[in-house]
């Protein structure tokens, strides 16, 4: 995970090209992964065991937790360069960290029952949209 310094090693081409092509709908559904990006995003896959299968950052000292984390859980933490973010951010201003999650089945998601308030989103295309949405059902204390 280290070179034995604690400092990251760079990404590889392969793994930089295999989280570039979860931008798009297509390499998501073939390879039955997402990229999450931003702390917030990351943080909550995180929370989810055996479902991250690699953390990349491009400031390791703000992101030590992160890189922490990943380490206590056998997750390969990587470093990017400003260029690389670029070609994974979607984001206008990247917070340059990211993590490649496996998609959760819907029989592996919980089961809430006789839940008060659920929120259903029908066609989200904007991922602002949707991280509104969620904003608003946890203010609310959806279910």
């Amino acid at each position: 995970m280290t070179d034995g310094s604690g400092a990251l090693p760079p990404i590889s081409k392969g793994a930089l090209r295999s989280a570039r092509r979860l931008l798009s709908r297509r390499g998501r559904d073939e390879a039955g992964q997402f990229l999450a990006e931003g702390a917030q995003a990351v943080r909550e896959a995180l929370r989810w065991p055996g479902r991250v299968s690699l953390l990349a950052t491009c400031d390791p000292g703000r992101d030590v937790d992160f890189i922490a984390m990943a380490r206590q859980r056998g997750i390969r933490s990587v470093l990017l360069d400003e260029a690389q973010v670029e070609t994974l951010s979607e984001t206008v201003t990247s917070q340059g960290l990211f993590a490649v999650c496996q998609r959760l089945a819907s029989d592996e998601l919980p089961v809430i029952e006789d839940p008060r308030l659920v929120v259903i989103c029908a066609q989200v295309r904007d991922p602002g949209n949707a991280g509104t949405v969620i904003r608003c059902a946890d203010a609310f204390a959806a279910d």
